[in-house]
């Protein structure tokens, strides 16, 4: 979709990648309400990709 958002197409496939979220154990342990909406964020735009971009 950015590609398409942007007018451009996909030439030549280079690598498959993964995304990671890393979290800072203090924080984890200090601002936890804060980091677990952020990884909800995360989810929900990781579920709405893997749909296609529909819920």
């Amino acid at each position: 979709e950015t590609l398409k958002a942007n007018g451009l197409v996909e030439i030549e496939r280079i690598a498959d990648i993964t995304a990671r979220l890393a979290v800072n154990r203090a924080a984890w342990k200090t601002r936890s309400d804060e980091v677990g909406l952020w990884v909800e964020r995360f989810a929900g735009a990781v579920q709405k990709n893997s749909n296609g971009g529909t819920d």
